[in-house]
């Protein structure tokens, strides 16, 4: 066991530049304290790859990649979920807020993360302007986001996305089971 800890280390530190993270159980990974890598696709709408470096569950990000210290972004950790998967695996399910603080618009993450051979590995992904978490259970997330109608202010969806995805266990992943839209959006909607 200590020598696999060694050699995923030095790997680590090889491929430091990709954020390899040390992960031996993700049930007690400090996810307030590390640096989240968003991928550049996911299941929602968001592109583009970007990493927050999480202090106390707070980080900050720039527009401007030579004013690294501005602080137009606030990331916050809102929610940070054990879940047993499977019988072999355990996930925790973070949400990530990132607030425009010198403009509008927020963007919501959804991610579920393990850990395998002693690093940790992103399970899921979901981002988008609104995204919301609304039930979580051992095997399945739903999500809850704004959806905007030809006509409709920036400010004010007229409509949401219902959003499932369930935990393949023999395949390892988490794959899409349903996609619903419907009238009316609620800020805060109700979690089952």
């Amino acid at each position: 066991m200590l020598r696999e800890f060694v050699v995923v280390s030095a790997f680590c530190l090889f491929l430091r530049p990709l954020n390899c993270q040390l992960c031996q159980d993700v049930r007690t990974f400090d996810f307030r304290n590390a640096t989240i890598q968003i991928a550049p696709q996911d299941e929602g709408s968001r592109q583009g790859s970007q990493s927050f470096a999480l202090r106390n569950g707070i980080a900050f990000t720039s527009n401007d990649p030579d004013s690294l210290k501005s602080h137009d972004w606030r990331v916050d950790l809102l929610v940070n979920r054990t879940v047993h998967l499977d019988s072999r695996t355990w996930a925790s399910v973070i949400v990530l807020e990132k607030d425009h603080l010198t403009g509008t618009g927020t963007w919501g993450y959804v991610l579920a993360f393990g850990c395998e051979n002693g690093v940790l590995v992103r399970l899921f992904q979901n981002s988008s302007q609104g995204v919301i978490l609304k039930h979580l259970t051992g095997s399945e997330i739903e999500l809850y986001e704004p959806s905007w109608k030809v006509g409709d202010a920036h400010c004010c969806p007229s409509a949401h996305r219902e959003l499932v995805y369930r935990w393949k266990p023999n395949e390892h992943r988490f794959q899409s089971m349903s996609s619903t839209t419907e009238d009316g959006f609620e800020s805060k909607p109700n979690e089952r």
